[in-house]
């Protein structure tokens, strides 16, 4: 192969990806939003030739890689069985000149296949084109570092401002230690009882449904405590779960009413082991707001009938007692203090657009209090646009949304291991 045919490959290699950045740029004129959802819909076809030429053209690129790849190998045989003969020491270099513009060609089309994908996820919904029922699309370059947070329906203690899509089931499953993770065991050693998670587990697992675009309903079960006194001379015990029912309307959205506004009512039904149970009435207004790569959340949480489920905590700052609904202590008496109230504060911070650090807390502002402080959880996601992937350290191992809000077993220690997973269908 001569050395202008392979200067003519490579111009006709930066030629295509030339005329495919120049056409995805006309394609991508500046559109009000939202848009019809005819104009979605040919957005969406037009995205997707683009990152179809775009892959063409990274092949392409790749092809004349891997022939400067086998043409250098050639030279520097050569150089090899001429003792450094001066012409094919030029050519080498020349060649290695090629070869490292070839290069970076090939890194800029796997930037720009990257980003074309990522696009086409957001324009998506990351399910594939949908046509008209693409909400909205967004323009190139305007994919804001929040994005992915925007649509986490729920976090780690409290419910967040994200409805679920029309149409999409949601699933999450949320797994917590009971047991202190840096203190588990006799010994101290918190891989002894592999950071709290061999024993004492709370789980949790949540699903929902998308009714509109602003409206979803969401269901979750989780353990509850294992062991109560269900009479008053203490001889019978029992165990119950928690069930929770909520409904969620988002009122205000960021894109045209400078926040994020929900609202969310509900209940909590305490089922216990005999076919009895209570219920309870879950009430959430919560709100958010982004900022660069902030994303930063606050409201009001209520219900009208709160349980705790203490930790094991160390001897010298133990869980405070909280009686479960009609639980009785040896001759005491059910604890009347049901209700609680808490302020919810929320802050995530983008790494990059598919990474977050997260912080959650709920200040218990009336009714039943632990008196540790705010239940708190911090900690780090992988969030794509149907996944999310949580791994947080907490000062409570409670599930259902009720018992988040009473407070911590342990004031400001964040010393429980936990994780959840959680998938749009």
């Amino acid at each position: 192969m001569s050395k202008n045919t392979t200067t003519v490959r490579i111009l006709y290699a930066i030629a295509l990806l030339t005329g495919s950045l120049q056409f995805i740029a006309n394609a991508q004129e500046p559109a009000a939003l939202p848009v019809a959802a005819g104009e979605q819909s040919d957005y969406v076809a037009r995205l997707e030739a683009a990152l179809k030429n775009a892959k063409n053209e990274l092949g392409a690129v790749r092809a004349q890689a891997a022939e400067q790849s086998s043409r250098i190998a050639q030279l520097e045989q050569a150089l090899k069985d001429k003792d450094a003969n001066m012409t094919p020491a030029v050519a080498a270099a020349s060649s290695g000149a090629d070869a490292a513009k070839l290069e970076q060609e090939l890194k800029s089309s796997k930037g720009r296949i990257s980003e074309l994908e990522e696009q086409l996820f957001v324009a998506t919904d990351g399910k594939g084109v949908k046509a008209q029922e693409v909400a909205e699309v967004l323009p190139e370059g305007t994919y804001p570092w929040t994005e992915n947070m925007k649509r986490m329906p729920i976090g780690v203690l409290f419910p967040k401002t994200s409805t679920i899509p029309k149409g999409d089931v949601y699933a999450r499953f949320s797994h917590t230690s009971q047991n202190q993770t840096f203190t588990s065991g006799t010994n101290g050693d918190p891989f002894d009882d592999m950071l709290g998670l061999e024993s004492g587990v709370k789980v949790g697992i949540l699903f929902g449904y998308g009714i509109t675009k602003n409206w979803d309903v969401t269901v979750q079960r989780t353990n509850g405590r294992h062991q109560y006194t269900k009479n008053i001379d203490g001889t019978e015990s029992g165990s119950y779960d928690l069930w929770d029912f909520m409904t969620k309307v988002k009122l205000l959205n960021e894109t045209n009413q400078f926040i994020d506004l929900s609202t969310s009512v509900g209940g909590t039904y305490f089922w216990q082991d005999a076919g009895e149970g209570l219920w309870a009435g879950n009430v959430a207004l919560m709100a958010e707001k982004s900022f660069w790569r902030f994303r930063a959340g606050s409201g009001l949480l209520y219900t009208s009938l709160s349980t705790f489920e203490h930790a094991t905590s160390d001897q010298n700052d133990g869980a405070p007692n909280k009686n479960y609904p009609r639980e009785f202590y040896g001759s005491g008496n059910p604890d009347e203090s049901n209700h609680t109230m808490a302020i919810p504060v929320s802050l995530s911070f983008a790494l990059t657009k598919s990474q977050q650090l997260f912080g959650e807390a709920a200040f218990p502002v009336d009714g039943y209090d632990t008196g540790k402080g705010p239940s708190m959880a911090a900690g780090w996601r992988y969030n794509t646009h149907t996944h999310a992937y949580s791994i947080f350290l907490s000062n409570t191992a409670n599930g259902s949304f009720n018992s988040t809000f009473t407070g911590g077993y342990t004031r400001d220690k964040l010393d429980l291991f936990g994780f959840d997973i959680s998938i749009f269908f």
